[in-house]
């Protein structure tokens, strides 16, 4: 089996549990009360928590196997391998959380749900007898220089949002901030890997501190954003932008497939278009603005 039919069969599996995802949140909040585009939504508290919880998991699980055919074809087998493992065992655990709460399941959600399980499964056992060292598929993940790289940049993401965010709640719920600053520069400076943990574990720090109930929206969120902006690492400044708007509009994009079921799609359309120019579009200019301001300085200095 290619890397290139692992990395089709991967995203062919991303594909059908992120429909089987839409099929059965909208079945769900149908059940709850869910009416019209412009209507609101009329559940209760409990029902909205658990609903954004299962649209993020089943979110977090096709992250898991998108990242997986990318690696796959980056010849990562070994890391491939992990993601999609955890991508499957994410994709089955979605499938017992509505049920276990009593709501009903969807028949056509539960026929792409299948096949994204068989999908994402399916190249398991052959890319684990890909990787030809034992010791590439237990290589950490994380160097202490990395470790400590994450700790300061996610302390400082977080200490901007609870310092912009405290001062500026949205009248749709949340807050919004420029803490995406530090986001975007991590991963200019660092790449996909140490901007990705800086985006989950700094976004999850200020919700913590500021208590914001779906914290678990955020992890997803602004770990995509990490991720797809530190692809622009090393690349001239149009890439860099480039790759921030694309990771501005993956955050954005997560708060609003999880807000359409919690909030109704004319608020969730609000808060989208202020995640989109309010809060991602300001800290890609002021994080791409440092991180050319540093890798100036850099270049300066080695030449002295």
């Amino acid at each position: 089996m290619s890397r290139k039919f692992i990395a089709l069969i991967l995203l062919a599996a991303f594909v059908a549990l992120w429909i089987s995802g839409i099929l059965q949140a909208s079945r769900t909040a149908s059940d709850l009360g869910f009416g019209s585009i412009i209507g609101t939504v009329k559940m209760g508290d409990a029902d909205k928590m658990k609903l954004s919880a299962y649209a993020v998991v089943v979110f977090s699980a096709s992250a898991f196997l998108a990242s997986a055919a990318f690696s796959a074809l980056k010849g990562r087998i070994g890391l491939a391998w992990r993601l999609s493992l955890a991508g499957g065992l994410l994709a089955a655990a979605s499938l017992c959380m509505l049920p276990f709460e009593g709501y009903g399941i969807d028949p056509a959600s539960l026929m792409a749900f299948s096949v994204a399980l068989a999908l994402g499964l399916a190249p398991v056992i052959p890319m684990r007898k890909m990787v030809k060292e034992e010791a590439e598929l237990y290589r950490p993940y994380l160097k202490p220089l990395d470790i400590t790289r994450v700790a300061i940049f996610s302390a400082m993401t977080a200490a901007l949002t609870v310092l912009t965010g405290g001062v500026f709640p949205s009248p749709t719920g949340g807050y919004t901030h420029v803490g995406d600053t530090v986001i975007f520069f991590a991963s200019l400076i660092f790449g996909s890997k140490i901007g990705g943990l800086v985006g989950m574990i700094g976004a999850f720090g200020a919700d913590m501190y500021l208590a914001y109930p779906r914290w678990y929206v955020s992890i997803p969120a602004h770990g995509l954003e990490g991720l797809a902006a530190g692809l622009g690492k090393g690349k001239s400044i149009q890439w860099q932008i480039l790759f921030c708007i694309l990771g501005g509009f993956l955050m954005a994009t997560t708060y609003f497939y999880v807000n359409i079921f919690i909030k109704g799609y004319a608020v969730a359309i609000i808060s989208y278009i202020r995640d989109l120019f309010g809060q991602a579009a300001v800290s890609i200019v002021l994080g791409v603005t440092c991180t050319k301001a540093v890798e100036r300085g850099y270049l300066k200095a080695r030449r002295k």
